[in-house]
């Protein structure tokens, strides 16, 4: 019965994530008990859709997040518990979670609920990433030896791992370039974890953070005085709570005398992906985007066969995408024909799986242009200089997969690389494209332009989401190269493999002009 595997799932818990106190385990009961009424009337076919969802959904964060525990455990404890040791080669050897979870968890129901529980107290029961040396404390003046710059720009996170490490030390290094680029304004810059925070009157403050000293070394430093944070930045969320976690930070922030370069405000309009759809339909008619149908949360079958029908006229292939999810989680591509969409239908059973939880977007497939024979699509980065939204850098994605997500499998190459092998499909063969560099560089320049001046139509500079990912595919059409506008990320990942067109490492220059600018006017001003 579903009882008695939700039973089983608890005891697997406990055996195998020890040193769990009594609070957190009173949580995994609980919780239990609210799953037990959720799942009581699934049948063994729908838990087969539903743990393939839970899977994609959850698949990276999760190895991820279980790999730097029993790392830590094991180091721990390695001579004393082999069982963990054991379990640690299998997470550094099977890279899939689809094949970690079946060897950590024999049967399916175990499996899914096992995923879902770890998903939502991961952050209680597994450790942060450890970081090196700390200090334990420092006084004002071995800091001003550090952060001897006028300005405090804070990457504000919750979650530390080694992609968001290396993102951190890039970013780093541009404020290192960019302060010593005869800017006679100097930027401190700093990451400091949500719980570090706090206020002194109308100011952000922190008396803990992680920066980088004059050796290059990362590290997590305590002050015996706090210091005022001047700007920020919000990255590095847990990807299972990002939005909600943004929207109340977004709350605490408000009032306070903190320049916000992704404020909540702008950041919601875009993590819609139907929302992203329609502010580029209305106020930015010159950049493409997919045709699209949008399918409402709580929609039947017979709804969804009758949302799809327009779509498959005009697409052999047609792209299935939560209306909230990031970086590829959920998205799934199927070929369809008259006869694939009915009820009962695999497209249309994923689809209605999808809208238990979430608004469906259905795109058509767009995109002929490749790397090489692999599928390709581009992530850009667009941030506001104080004039305009320019282009910093970017990455391409390949993939023999049509989805090219890191989580479906995709590899980051520089974008750099990437223009240099464009190629697309004609009849029986396979043709490099002949346009120059620059020339394509002026194109994503221009997609990166508009795009971020049509998702901030209305709002005033201070209310503006200033810096964006912003994902693309290329289509060749009539001689010419055509950017798709796939998305845009407000907190977007993988900025460790920025490099711009050029071939320099960059993340977010431009946006360093503006945050000196801004804040020496209000400086100067009071």
């Amino acid at each position: 019965s579903i009882d008695s595997v939700l039973d089983e799932v608890l005891e697997i818990l406990k055996l195998h994530i020890d040193s769990i106190d009594t609070a957190i385990l009173g949580g995994f009961s609980e919780l239990i008990h609210e799953l037990k009424s959720r799942f009581s009337d699934i049948t063994g076919e729908e838990i087969q859709v539903r743990e393939r969802y839970f899977l994609y959904t959850f698949s990276e964060y999760i190895l991820r997040e279980i790999k730097d525990y029993l790392s830590a455990r094991a180091l721990e404890n390695l001579a004393r518990k082999k069982r963990l040791a054991f379990y640690l080669r299998t997470v550094h050897y099977y890279r899939d979670c689809d094949l970690l979870v079946p060897i950590l968890f024999s049967s399916k129901f175990p499996r899914l609920i096992a995923l879902m529980v770890l998903s939502k107290y991961s952050r209680v029961v597994l450790p942060t990433t450890y970081l090196g040396p700390c200090c334990s404390s420092i006084s004002s003046e071995e800091l001003q030896k550090e952060l001897d710059g006028t300005i405090n720009l804070a990457i504000l996170f919750s979650d530390l791992n080694e992609s968001f490490l290396n993102s951190l030390w890039d970013m780093y290094h541009d404020v290192y370039e960019y302060n010593i680029a005869s800017n006679p304004t100097k930027i401190n810059f700093i990451a400091v974890k949500l719980g570090w925070l706090f206020t002194i009157g109308d100011r952000l403050a922190t008396n803990r953070l992680i920066t980088m000293n004059t050796h290059g070394e990362i590290r997590e430093i305590t002050l015996r005085a706090p210091i005022e944070v001047d700007s920020c930045l919000v990255l590095g969320l847990n990807p299972m709570c990002e939005r909600s976690t943004h929207r109340e930070l977004s709350k605490y922030l408000r009032g306070l005398r903190v320049l916000r370069l992704n404020p909540y405000e702008a950041t919601s309009r875009v993590e819609s992906k139907l929302s992203t759809h329609r502010l580029i339909e209305r106020y930015c008619k010159d950049i493409t985007m997919p045709e699209y149908v949008a399918i409402l949360k709580g929609t039947d079958m017979r709804g969804i066969v009758e949302c799809l029908k327009p779509l498959v006229n005009m697409s052999e292939t047609i792209v299935v995408k939560p209306d909230h999810s990031t970086e590829g989680i959920g998205v799934r591509v199927f070929k369809t024909s008259p006869s694939s969409i009915r009820e009962g239908s695999p497209i249309v059973q994923y689809i209605q799986l999808l809208t238990e939880y979430d608004d469906v977007i259905v795109e058509k497939f767009r995109g002929n242009v490749k790397y090489k024979d692999e599928y390709l699509s581009l992530r850009l980065i667009s941030s506001w200089n104080g004039r305009n939204f320019c282009m910093e850098s970017g990455f391409a994605l390949v993939s023999k997969h049509p989805i090219t997500s890191m989580i479906h499998g995709g590899r980051p190459i520089p974008l750099h690389v990437a223009l240099d092998n464009l190629y697309y499909d004609q009849t029986l063969r396979r043709v490099k494209l002949s346009h120059r560099k620059p020339d394509i560089a002026s194109i994503l320049s221009d997609v990166c332009s508009k795009v971020g001046r049509a998702i901030n139509y209305g709002l005033s500079e201070r209310s503006m989401l200033k810096f964006m990912g912003i994902d693309i595919v290329l289509e060749y059409q009539s001689g010419e190269i055509v950017p798709i506008l796939l998305e845009v990320n407000p907190r977007p990942s993988g900025l460790n493999y920025l490099y711009t067109v050029e071939g320099e490492a960059n993340v977010f220059k431009s946006l360093l002009h503006y945050v000196t600018q801004e804040l020496m006017y209000c400086f100067s001003t009071g």
